[in-house]
C-alpha cells in the first residue's frame, strides 16, 4: 500500500459541481438505467437519486463531448479516467456499462446519421476497454533521470512549504537551467500529484496545496528572466471560462519572456470580453490558451470564435491536458496552432508570428 494512501475505501461520488445541468434528461436516462439493472437501484439506494442524476449528467456530458469534437481519444481518455476513479474507490465498475447504453439509447433520438454511426463506435469501445481487467496506472517518476522530481515531490507531500522552495533554489544554485527545472522537475512531478489524485492516494486539499507551492516556487525566478527590453513580440496568456488549472500556462508565459516576448499573463477563468480587451490594449499578436477539464473544450472554441472577429490579425495557439489525448483537437477548435510543452509552444509561437 503506498505511503501517501489515505481513504481508499472512500465511497466515489463525482464532483460536478462545475458541469452545465441537463437534469430533465440525466432523470429520464436514470429511470431506464434503474428499471433494467440491479446495480443502478442499488446505486440510487446507496447514494440517492439527487446525487446519481449528477452522475449521469457528468457521463452525458462527456459522450456528447466526444460526439460533438468527434474524438474516438477524448472518449478513451473518460473510460480510462473514470474507471480509475471508480475502482480505486471500491465502486466497481458494473453501473458504468448500463449508464453508457442508456446515454447512448437516449441520444440516438436526436443524433443524425453520421453521429448515430459515431455513437454506436463510442459504445462498442466502452464494452472492448471494460471487459480488460482494470490495473493502477503506473508511477510517472520511474528511472534514475527522476531522482530529483521523486525528492520534490517527497517535499511536497511530507515536508514544509520553505523546504519545497529552498530545494527548487538549490537546483539552480547547482547550476540546473530554470527551463530544465520547469520541465523534467517541476512539470512532471504536478502530473504526478494528478495522478495520485485522480488514484485517490492524495486529498484534492494535497493536491492543491502542491500546486500552489509549484507556482511559488516557479515565481522565485522571476527576478531573473523577466524582460524589460522594448519589443513587438506580445503574448497575451490565460485560461477562459471555468478553468482554474493556471501552471501550465504560466510556464508557457515563462518561457516565452524567456525567449524575449513581452508576456501579459492574464491567470486563470478570464471572461471573454476582458481576454479581447487585452489582446487590443496591449497589442498582442499571440494569444495562448490552455485548457485542462475536457468539458471546458466548448469555452476554448467559443473564444477563439471571439477573438477572430475582434481581432483577426492575432495568431491563436493552445496546449493542456485534453490537446495531449487529441492531436487534432486544435483544428477543430480553429487554432493556428498547438504545442505539447512550454518549450514547444515557444517553437510553435515564433514559427506562427513569422520569428
Amino acid at each position: 500500500m503506498s505511503s501517501h494512501m489515505y481513504s481508499r475505501g472512500a465511497t466515489f461520488t463525482m464532483d460536478t459541481h462545475y458541469l452545465p445541468l441537463k437534469t430533465e434528461e440525466s432523470r429520464k436516462i436514470l429511470d431506464q438505467c434503474v428499471k433494467e439493472n440491479t446495480l443502478m437501484r442499488e446505486r440510487v439506494n446507496k447514494l440517492g437519486w439527487t446525487q446519481c442524476i449528477k452522475e449521469i449528467n457528468y457521463h452525458l456530458l462527456h459522450v456528447m463531448l466526444s460526439i460533438d469534437f468527434k474524438s474516438i481519444p477524448l472518449f478513451r481518455y473518460y473510460l480510462k479516467w473514470s474507471r480509475n476513479m471508480i475502482e480505486t474507490r471500491n465502486e466497481g465498475t458494473g453501473c458504468l456499462i448500463p449508464c453508457l447504453e442508456a446515454i447512448i439509447a437516449y441520444l440516438h433520438k436526436s443524433l443524425t446519421a453520421p453521429e448515430e454511426k459515431f455513437a454506436s463506435r463510442l459504445h462498442a469501445i466502452s464494452r472492448e476497454i471494460l471487459k480488460v481487467p482494470w490495473m493502477e496506472p503506473r508511477t510517472l517518476l520511474e528511472g534514475d533521470a527522476m531522482e530529483k522530481a521523486n525528492q520534490y515531490l517527497e517535499i511536497l507531500l511530507h515536508g514544509t512549504r520553505s523546504n519545497a522552495l529552498n530545494f527548487i533554489m538549490s537546483l539552480l544554485n547547482e547550476k540546473m537551467q530554470i527551463k530544465k527545472i520547469m520541465l523534467d522537475i517541476i512539470q512532471p512531478v504536478q502530473m504526478e500529484i494528478g495522478r495520485l489524485w485522480e488514484l485517490n492516494q492524495i486529498t484534492t486539499a494535497q493536491e492543491h496545496y502542491a500546486t500552489a507551492v509549484s507556482m511559488a516556487a516557479i515565481s522565485q525566478f522571476y527576478p531573473i528572466i523577466l524582460n524589460d527590453a522594448e519589443t513587438d513580440k506580445v503574448l497575451i496568456a490565460g485560461t477562459v471560462g471555468n478553468e482554474i488549472h493556471e501552471i501550465g500556462i504560466r510556464m508557457v508565459a515563462d518561457f516565452f519572456e524567456m525567449d524575449g516576448w513581452n508576456t501579459y499573463y492574464l491567470g486563470s477563468a478570464v471572461p471573454i470580453d476582458a481576454f479581447i480587451k487585452e489582446i487590443k490594449v496591449r497589442h498582442g499578436i499571440l494569444v495562448a490558451i490552455s485548457v485542462t477539464i475536457p468539458l471546458h473544450l466548448y469555452e476554448v472554441k467559443t473564444i477563439i470564435s471571439s477573438i477572430r472577429k475582434a481581432c483577426p490579425s492575432v495568431k491563436i495557439l493552445v496546449g493542456g491536458f485534453p490537446l495531449k489525448v487529441d492531436k487534432e483537437l486544435w483544428k477543430k477548435l480553429d487554432a493556428d496552432g498547438f504545442a505539447l510543452d512550454a518549450a514547444a509552444s515557444v517553437k510553435a509561437g515564433n514559427q506562427l508570428v513569422g520569428r
